[in-house]
């Protein structure tokens, strides 16, 4: 059984990243990522400064000097028209960098290319980056219908927002990530968030339900996170994503036809409908510790049983193969799971 222990160990990229938040901070680095990520979020759009100030909370002055610093060392270039600026050669080299220092995401995005084109569904890869759930990679948006996220969207790691995230890690990082939720979360609200952290390492991925406030949440999530930079939109956001973010779907619900919003059901044959948001499943590191998040969004309010086992086992089948690239392995499957008491 995975243990709790995490002292001499390494930690995964969310615990780490959310210790590394309340430590000492240096503001003039966090107004310069603000400027990056604003240009990010309206990329291939340039902006002129005071539109990058009105984005990201500093006055003009202010953000021209950053802007200036940025452009002489190549993370951002000039349209001579304005003058308005965008994202610039240097950053793509970092981008470059990065990704072959990660090897495990070249594997994921073939892996999620493939199987949007076998399953005809979005398919994402995601991970915890500085606190926030980002999306690394997308592939296969349906023809003619709007992305329901975009690469880069970003938005707090904090309960119960992001239990995908949480539900493999250690049942300390659980513990830590429930610390973080910005509202009160109701105690029969802990016990079926720790329910499905259950559910999640014993069957080894999660089917969200599908609402309407889901489908809310799937379209003004990424953006809020990409356009509410500072603190004071990040709790707003984390706020909004505690209050309306809806339940997920539970082991027996799949395994018998028991919706366990209305509790009708009865013996599943795989013809019984579920309504689905999304299904995932996770990625582990070589500490055995959850890396990507690999994402089929299938947003239909009748998905069957078989339909939803088969996409998770293709999930599953792409998420063991870039676990096994770097040596590592689920810690849960086939042990008993976790304490999560």
């Amino acid at each position: 059984m995975a243990s709790d222990d995490t002292s001499g160990s390494s930690t995964s990229g969310g615990t780490a990243d959310a210790a590394a938040r309340t430590g000492r901070t240096s503001p003039p680095t966090e107004r310069a990522v603000r400027i990056l990520n604003a240009l990010a979020a309206a990329a291939p759009e340039p902006l002129g400064v005071s539109e990058i100030g009105r984005r990201v909370g500093l006055a003009p002055s202010t953000c021209l000097g950053i802007v200036n610093e940025l452009t002489w060392a190549g993370y951002l270039v000039r349209d001579g028209s304005g003058p308005r600026y965008g994202l610039g050669p240097g950053l793509a080299l970092i981008g470059r960098a990065a990704e072959r220092s990660r090897p495990t995401f070249r594997a994921a995005r073939a892996g999620i290319e493939h199987l949007a084109d076998e399953l005809g569904l979005l398919c994402s890869a995601a991970s915890v980056v500085g606190g926030d759930i980002t999306v690394l990679g997308l592939a296969g948006t349906p023809a003619g219908t709007p992305p329901l996220v975009e690469v880069g969207a970003r938005y707090p790691f904090a309960a119960p927002v992001g239990v995908m995230f949480a539900a493999w890690d250690t049942d300390a990082a659980v513990d830590a990530w429930l610390d973080r939720s910005p509202v009160a979360l109701a105690p029969d609200r802990v016990d079926r968030i720790r329910e499905v952290v259950r559910t999640c390492r014993a069957q080894g991925w999660l089917a969200e339900r599908l609402t309407d406030v889901e489908r809310d949440l799937h379209r003004f999530l990424p953006e809020l996170g990409t356009h509410g930079e500072g603190e004071r939109g990040r709790r707003a956001l984390a706020e909004a994503a505690a209050v309306f973010s809806h339940r997920d779907y539970l082991l027996g619900d799949l395994a018998d036809g028991t919706d366990a919003a209305d509790g009708s059901g009865g013996s599943d044959s795989g013809d019984a409908t579920h309504p689905v948001s999304t299904i995932c499943v996770p990625t582990f590191d070589v500490d055995n510790r959850p890396d990507l998040i690999l994402s089929a969004y299938v947003m239909r309010p009748d998905a069957t049983t078989a339909e939803i086992r088969r996409i998770a086992a293709r999930l599953s089948a792409c998420a063991a193969a870039v676990t096994a690239l770097v040596g590592g392995r689920d810690p849960w499957r086939g042990e008993a799971a976790g304490r999560v008491s």
